[in-house]
């Protein structure tokens, strides 16, 4: 079983990893569904534990569209987050239902060589299969998604056949009120290893 767990503090990062997660999401402001993380955070993080730390680059909220000025403050956070040894970044731009492929890719430059996530603005998107062959040819590296719907598990079929689409195209990482104590039963349902959930 692969776990990704979300976390925004050093005491977060410390007890996941403690509960055996595989790789961490840092974020800030997840009463917002997130925002970029905490440079300081990250580097007690990355001083003190062992895991790799994919980062989070959101700074605006609600919604999930990018300004020019947004964009330069991103691309900013993305190189220091790069020169300080991130893992790799989870962002991701939808306006009316549809991806920002333009930003995104040009996101993804700045972040390059490191794997980018694309986070679940995914879910807002009118066509997922769609937009998961266009972040497949954007180069992601994964998506968080479930499926559409608000969980994981009422949106099971669709992350089954997302996963089926993919085929290992792209990880797709099944998330949406995901708990440690029911891991496992989803992955008999989703028939997939890969999640994502918070602290």
């Amino acid at each position: 079983m692969f776990i990704e767990r979300c976390v925004t503090s050093l005491a977060e990062a410390r007890i996941a990893v403690a509960q055996g997660a595989s790789r961490l999401e840092l974020c800030s402001a997840l009463e917002v569904d997130g925002l970029t993380a905490n440079r300081k955070v990250f580097l007690d993080i990355k001083r003190e534990l062992d895991i790799e730390v994919r980062v989070m680059l959101r700074n605006s909220h609600p919604g999930f569209e990018v300004s020019a000025a947004s964009f330069v403050q991103l691309a900013d956070d993305a190189e220091w987050f790069k020169q300080h040894h991130a893992d790799g970044f989870v962002f991701g731009f939808v306006r009316d239902s549809q991806l920002l492929e333009a930003p995104s890719a040009d996101l993804l430059h700045i972040c390059a060589p490191l794997p980018c996530t694309f986070h679940k603005a995914f879910d807002t998107c009118k066509s997922l299969p769609d937009s998961l062959e266009r972040l497949i040819d954007l180069g992601f590296a994964s998506i968080l998604t479930s499926g559409g719907y608000a969980t994981a598990l009422e949106g099971a079929s669709c992350l089954t056949a997302l996963i089926q689409q993919a085929d290992g195209r792209i990880e797709v990482i099944s998330a949406g009120k995901v708990r440690s104590n029911d891991v496992y039963s989803l992955a008999n349902t989703i028939k997939t290893r890969i999640f994502h959930y918070r602290m």
